[in-house]
């Protein structure tokens, strides 16, 4: 007999396999779209700033540049004709329709071009004093024909600038118009712009100072950002840093606004500008997961499927291997594993077919030895019992061997008859309620002179009320005597035997127990298989057919009973049978 050791192994090879194969590309296309998801996340974060970048860039430029032609614009409409009337009328008359005119303007005044103010209109005060800007740089410039732009400076109303502008008349500096300008509607412009939930925008100008912005902590208009080794490098797009201003990684960006060197920043923390593809991630990883759990779970059902074929073969060459050549498989796979299985039944069919043969020619062969040989045993007995005249020792010594022989032959023959009656189906049983104490104690008679021989004890003590049992008579007796010979040839000299019954519901066991030899439990696997013999015996001088414990065996399950044999090398062997009680 064939033992399978991995019964499952090309299941798992193929669950294996099957795993590998699913999941992996799974695993690689959850990696590259996790990957190309980020990467496109992170682009997209870094274009949605810099066009907002551009977008307020733009704004704050028109602004100013929308100040500074509105400034040039009106004043350069003058001609002298106009500036004759009066030294400071006009200027008057620009300064008042300027502050109407721009709701930024806080004040605008009128200097010469020795710095002198010649006239100042202010919204928060009637009577401006008028100051001496000589030594200011930015007037220096403006008398220099350069339209300039202050440092952010603070006043009541917030934020301001200073814009200087020179006044052209005939195509020279004839004034420098100044205005002060409210920052406030820049400051809105940039608190207006939202990047998710917690983006932000800062104005700084050229010195580093927070122009407009969120108000974030100590971090508000006015505050000096100078130290900060950003702004020294403001073209930066996508850059991933922590932020000084909310403490945190961000994503931020800078850019430097031209004509008035300026710098605005745009900074995104990480956890909301990451927020959405963190979303997508999990979604990606969840559909990953699932995927796999989906694989791991259909993988079982699918290798079952496909090696069930595989499976019914192997059961059904056990059930040949046991003898059973009725054994049909029924593969509907419409592929190789059907011609297998096709295959498969017709070596059944040769199998049974030479089965049968075997089964002919061993109850022929038998049947036909068993008259010689018992003609044999029958004279040779005769001849050792004196019935032809007194023998002479020496041939006596030369005839007591050949009988030896001639009953073991006897006994080969018998057993290979009952084999072939048992295969054939012609093995005659007959069960009835019977008394097994009387059969017992008749073994127990028949086998008193080889107990005798080998100095070994036998007890058998069956309680008075011990029920009937369901057997045929002759066969268990023939049962029993297997089972006791067999404890007395393989057991020790000085030994025991004891059969015994235990009662259970139904069921009747009777136990054959002895302190022999012992079987291992390798053997006991084999032990009831035709001609099976254990290594250890076979070499010992005790002779045997291989065939008894088989007929035993068949005997028993033909009467409806179970046999079990529990037993440890070198520690005996307790044979049960069990039977319907009567």
């Amino acid at each position: 007999m064939i033992e399978v050791k991995s019964k499952s192994r090309i299941r798992d090879k193929f669950i294996l396999y099957f795993v590998v194969l699913s999941c992996l590309p799974v695993l690689l296309l959850g990696i590259v779209s996790l990957s190309a998801v980020s990467v496109s996340h992170r682009q997209s974060v870094n274009d949605l700033e810099y066009q907002v970048i551009l977008e307020k860039s733009k704004n704050i430029k028109n602004f100013f540049d929308n100040i500074q032609s509105t400034l040039a614009i009106k004043v350069e409409t003058l001609d002298a004709e106009a500036l004759s009337k009066s030294n400071s009328l006009w200027q008057t008359s620009f300064a008042e329709a300027l502050l109407k005119e721009n709701t930024s303007f806080l004040e605008v005044s009128f200097a010469d071009l020795q710095g002198k103010e010649i006239v100042k209109k202010s919204k928060t005060n009637k009577n401006p004093d008028l100051l001496y800007i000589t030594k200011s740089l930015q007037f220096q410039k403006a008398i220099r024909g350069e339209a300039t732009i202050s440092s952010v400076h603070t006043k009541i109303s917030g934020q301001a600038v200073t814009i200087m502008v020179p006044v052209f008349v005939e195509g020279g500096v004839h004034n420098v118009v100044i205005a002060e300008v409210d920052l406030s509607p820049i400051n809105k412009l940039m608190k207006g712009t939202v990047l998710g939930s917690s983006g932000y925008i800062l104005l700084l100008d050229e010195s580093g100072t927070v122009v407009a912005g969120e108000s974030i902590g100590s971090f508000a208009p006015g505050y000096n950002l100078s130290n900060w080794e950003r702004v020294s490098r403001t073209l930066v797009i996508g850059g991933r840093y922590h932020s000084p201003v909310k403490n945190v990684p961000v994503v931020g960006s800078g850019m430097s606004i031209s004509n008035i060197n300026w710098s605005i920043f745009v900074e995104w923390p990480i956890s909301d500008a990451d927020n959405l593809i963190n979303e997508i991630r999990n979604k990606i990883l969840f559909a990953v997961f699932l995927s796999i759990i989906v694989v791991l779970l259909l993988a079982p059902i699918i290798s079952s499927r496909l090696v069930y074929p595989i499976r019914l073969l192997e059961k059904t060459s056990r059930e040949i291997e046991k003898g059973d050549f009725e054994q049909k498989v029924e593969i509907k796979t419409g592929d190789e594993l059907q011609e297998l299985g096709e295959s498969f039944n017709r070596m059944a069919v040769g199998l049974k077919r030479l089965q049968e043969l075997k089964n002919e020619f061993v109850f022929i062969a038998a049947h036909e030895l068993r008259a010689p040989v018992t003609a044999i045993k029958g004279y040779l007995s005769l001849l050792l019992e004196g019935d032809a005249g007194e023998l002479p020792k020496r041939v006596r010594d030369f005839i007591s061997p050949v009988k030896q022989s001639n009953d073991r032959l006897v006994t080969l023959v018998s057993d290979l008859l009952d084999v072939a009656r048992s295969e054939a189906g012609q093995l005659g049983i007959s069960v009835v309620a019977s008394d097994i104490k009387a059969q017992i104690n008749s073994i127990i008679k028949e086998v008193q002179p080889l107990l005798m021989e080998k100095y070994i004890i036998l007890t058998y003590e069956p309680e008075p009320d011990l029920p009937l049992v369901f057997v045929d008579e002759t066969r268990f007796k023939e049962v029993i005597m297997n089972l006791v010979s067999n404890s007395i040839k393989y057991g020790s000299n000085n030994g025991w035997i004891k059969i015994t019954h235990v009662v259970k519901n139904d069921i009747v066991e009777t136990i054959v127990a002895d302190n022999g030899r012992g079987i291992s439990e390798e053997d006991q696997k084999h032990l009831f298989q035709k001609f099976f013999r254990a290594d250890d015996v076979k070499k010992t001088p005790i002779q045997g057919t291989g065939l008894g414990l088989f007929i035993t065996k068949e005997l028993v399950e033909k009467m409806g009973g179970t046999i079990t044999v529990k037993s440890s090398l070198g520690k005996g062997a307790a044979f049960t049978v069990a039977f319907r009680r009567g």
